[in-house]
């Protein structure tokens, strides 16, 4: 077998060897033609030799930009993995402030003057009603802006009958527009209108499109709203607050209710007239305020395991209880009338706040003030507690000054360091309450020092009567009680209603002790806060 290699390129052709002379002469071209070949295939090796630098160069080069982009690979994906580590937090933070910002330039002005004046703050201004007091801060209003975000007019919403033009337009925008940020509401209607089943419906869309966002509810309105409202709420799982004032005229059955049961995280609740019999309440609860129409009312509030702030607001009707229920939990107690001490027991109580109107002192006779300061001891042998903190009238602490010689005539009051009296003062200065109170608390050199412990007196002081007195008696007590080392803070609140407080007698008063303070004692005046109306304080972060 023959066969031929390329010197060149190295092709192998086997021949048969049967055909050698009929080969002859392909064997000749096929050589004539390898300088031919040769010569095409070193062409390039010639080119290759002589451009060999240049060659190396571009090499060189290419593994530096090469190099380079792996280094920037390496870094990118290091970069890759911090952002995916981080991209969760920041999607969830866009996300929200995507919902909390939603722009409502695109409105038209009429629809945005619409919504500015159905969801401002707006609520009655009579205060002295007790049942449409006003808890917004006044201040907070400043901050409404129709050029505003959305969140900002719609955080706090009036759902209020009749319904302004376009409600339901209104209330579908801004359900869309919103977000989900947590809403206030004040959801009103007027108890002596008929009820409209267009208004009906728009409060019942509205409460099931937006009950899973509300954080704080007042509700004060007819029981067929009242009822309406609660047949819409599916669930309540961010509320935190709710206020609920009803009427029902009609009397014809005893409303129940389990609204604040939907409620998991509700921790304050205050109710108008329903007990708690009625409104069943859910065991996070920690700050009560309501009334109590029968012993089970009370006996449930004894139930509650987290309850720790109380309220006990005076029914209409008498409430007669055997044998007092204990409050196992209860820290702070406001009695509305000193005859409620007379329904509980609570012996692990450490503040109290006692108040008592101006008739029953002058319209009473002293038998009437002996029952109320055996109300008072009484409950507090019951409960066996000391307390820390008492906030009481003049009124008060001058009837047990008359039962037993001494406003505070029990032990529990033997670590007290918190006292806050309201001083009323009249024509001719202290009425004769005032007087007593203020004797008995002024240190003298033939009698032990009364109330030792107290480093924190609050001065409530009443002027019905805008005239300059001799306030002398003031002076003495807390000059005697900081010479003695006693006294740390005096605070002072001023009456400020609608001018009935002369600015001549706040003035002098303030610099008179202002002149007292020193390194051994802090003065403050603070806003109007008696006993009589603290329970309001328990609302005063509502909004």
């Amino acid at each position: 077998m023959l066969c031929f290699t390329c010197r060149n390129c190295g092709f192998v052709d086997v021949l048969p060897p049967d055909n050698k002379h009929q080969l002859q002469a392909p064997l000749k071209a096929f050589q004539g033609s390898n300088n031919l070949v040769a010569q095409i295939l070193r062409e390039p090796r010639i080119v290759l030799d002589s451009n060999e630098d240049a060659l190396i160069k571009i090499q060189l080069h290419q593994r530096a930009v090469i190099e380079a982009l792996e280094r920037h690979r390496s870094l990118y994906d290091a970069q890759i993995q911090e952002i995916q580590l981080h991209r969760g937090a920041v999607m969830e933070a866009l996300e929200a402030r995507r919902s909390i910002h939603a722009p409502i330039r695109g409105l038209p002005r009429d629809l945005l003057i619409e919504i500015f004046h159905f969801v401002r703050h707006s609520w009655w201004q009579d205060v002295d009603d007790d049942r449409r007091w006003n808890p917004i801060i006044p201040e907070r209003q400043s901050s409404l802006r129709l050029d505003g975000p959305l969140w900002v007019l719609g955080r706090n919403v009036v759902l209020r009958t009749p319904f302004p033009k376009h409600a339901r337009e209104i209330l579908r925008t801004y359900l869309e527009r919103a977000g989900e940020h947590p809403l206030t509401l004040h959801a009103v209607s007027d108890i002596e209108r008929s009820p409209k089943a267009e208004e009906d419906e728009i409060m019942s869309h509205f409460a099931q499109e937006s009950c899973h966002r509300w954080k704080d509810v007042i509700i004060d309105t007819s029981m067929h709203h009242m009822r309406l409202l609660e047949e819409s709420i599916s669930h309540l799982p961010t509320l935190q607050t709710i206020q609920i004032y009803t009427d029902d005229f009609s009397g014809d059955e005893m409303y129940r209710s389990d609204v604040c049961l939907k409620a998991p995280q509700l921790w304050q609740a205050k109710l108008s007239s329903d007990g708690t019999s009625q409104m069943k309440l859910p065991p996070c609860l920690t700050h009560y305020s309501g009334c109590n129409a029968t012993p089970d009312d009370i006996q449930l509030l004894g139930q509650l395991p987290k309850l720790r702030v109380c309220h006990l607001k005076p029914h209409v009707a008498p409430l007669s209880i055997q044998v007092p229920m204990v409050m196992p939990h209860i820290q702070c107690l406001f009695a509305g009338k000193v005859a409620m001490l007379d329904w509980v027991t609570c012996p692990r109580l450490e503040s109290l706040v006692l108040s008592m109107h101006q008739w029953e002192w002058f319209f009473q006779d002293r038998n009437y003030h002996a029952t109320v300061s055996a109300w008072i001891v009484h409950f507090l042998q019951r409960s066996g507690c000391h307390l820390k903190s008492l906030s009481v009238d003049d009124y008060v602490l001058a009837c047990l000054q008359r039962s037993y010689h001494n406003p505070f005539p029990h032990d529990a009051f033997s670590i007290l360091s918190y006292l806050k009296v309201n001083l009323r003062l009249g024509k001719d200065g202290l009425s004769p309450a005032g007087e007593l109170v203020v004797q008995s608390l002024t240190p003298s050199s033939d009698s032990p020092v009364l109330l030792p412990s107290i480093g924190h007196l609050v001065l409530c002081i009443d002027s019905s009567e805008p005239r300059i007195f001799d306030w002398q008696a003031i002076l003495n007590l807390i000059r005697s009680r900081r010479d003695a080392g006693l006294l740390k803070v005096i605070e002072v609140q001023f009456k400020d209603s609608w001018g009935s407080q002369s600015v001549v007698t706040e003035f002098g008063m303030t610099a008179g002790i202002r002149a007292l303070t020193g390194d051994k004692l802090e003065m403050r005046v603070e806003k109007w806060n008696p006993p009589s109306e603290e329970h309001w304080s328990l609302w005063g972060s509502f909004l």
